[in-house]
């Protein structure tokens, strides 16, 4: 009935044929080599080439089974993909052309792993898996995209990193960090999911989120919760420019940092939202867990060039963050409000918070 009919059809792509919404081989599962041999025979440019049949010249791959706990869909002309992840553990790679690499790792050596495709395209990369260590090592992250040179390919993310990098015990060497995990990702586009730290709680670990989303092209709000897992007492640079240019995000949830609760650290805050210039408001107690002395840069270039900001600048009950920590030094902020012209306390705030020493 269908033998040959799409054979060496190579530059096909999308989804094979369908009825109603169905697959052929959804329709005729129980169908024999002879009634539909090579009918998609050299057609691997179809987007589910893999999860068809061998009996109708497709991967052959079970398609049944559960989806992948995080996801990535690439750019359309991606002939080849990387990554680099330092976790030990066990992860799954389905790098979204019939190809699924199982990955045992002993250690927290940062190792790359690398897919070549057969035809340019968009492509959708499922990881699932369980980290059982991570490497201490302040600037390595756990899995990261940037590092090894492929962040601009990713086009956009869906589901949870923390479900495959998770805390595995209070210490906080157990903590998985994303240091510059999508950092440059500009073509990036969408919200960011948010469950995507699922999985992540207790104290955050020095530079858990430095700059992991900077220069991303992101859209929208960021999600309620994104860091909810997350109490405990501020650790040095955990924010340090996290979405730094992130210019197409709008809002800031008001429990954004709620579990953050103690003394300042060390770059907590420097460059969290520089740049974000589709921010309009700063939520009341964005920071309302944070308090005691101040400590250097601690909020430097904070909201640096956010130009549409309107309304007050950042209070914690009512009260703004340079009435709370009054005759700073420019160590101490270096400027987290500058360009903030739009707000509305701005030409009355010191000026250590709003002008930038270079």
């Amino acid at each position: 009935m269908f033998n040959g009919t799409f054979y060496n059809c190579t530059s096909l792509t999308g989804p094979s044929a369908r009825i109603n919404g169905q697959y052929l081989y959804e329709i005729w599962p129980d169908a024999t080599s002879s009634q539909v041999s090579d009918m998609y025979s050299g057609a691997i440019g179809l987007d589910d080439y893999r999860c068809i049949p061998t009996a109708w010249g497709g991967g052959g791959e079970d398609c049944s089974a559960p989806t992948a706990e995080f996801t990535l869909t690439t750019t359309p002309d991606t002939s080849s993909f990387s990554f680099k992840i330092s976790a030990a553990g066990e992860f799954v790679v389905d790098w979204g052309d019939g190809t699924v690499e199982t990955i045992t790792k002993p250690d927290t050596t940062n190792r790359t792993y690398s897919h070549n495709y057969d035809i340019a395209k968009t492509y959708t990369i499922g990881l699932s898996g369980q980290a059982t260590a991570y490497n201490t090592n302040t600037s390595t992250a756990a899995i990261s995209f940037d590092d090894a040179g492929f962040s601009e390919s990713i086009a956009s993310i869906d589901g949870s990193l923390g479900a495959i990098f998770g805390t595995l015990s209070s210490d906080t060497n157990n903590q998985p960090r994303f240091y510059q995990t999508f950092h440059n990702a500009s073509n990036m586009t969408g919200s960011i999911p948010s469950d995507l730290f699922a999985g992540i709680s207790g104290a955050p670990a020095s530079y858990m989120f430095y700059e992991t989303f900077r220069g991303c092209t992101l859209t929208g709000a960021i999600p309620d919760g994104l860091f909810a897992g997350i109490s405990g007492a501020p650790a040095e640079g955990m924010f340090y420019g996290t979405f730094d240019g992130c210019s197409g995000l709008t809002s800031i949830p008001v429990g954004l940092f709620a579990g953050i609760s103690g003394n300042g650290a060390f770059i907590m805050f420097l460059r969290t939202f520089a740049g974000c210039s589709g921010l309009t408001s700063i939520p009341e107690n964005l920071f309302g867990n944070i308090s005691g002395t101040a400590q250097n840069n601690m909020f430097e270039g904070m909201f640096m060039d956010c130009t549409s900001l309107t309304g007050p600048s950042a209070r914690i009950n009512g009260k703004y963050l340079y009435e709370i920590w009054p005759n700073l030094e420019f160590q101490f902020v270096y400027g987290p409000y500058y360009g903030c012209t739009g707000l509305s306390d701005y030409s009355t705030m010191p000026a250590v918070w709003r002008l930038f020493n270079d």
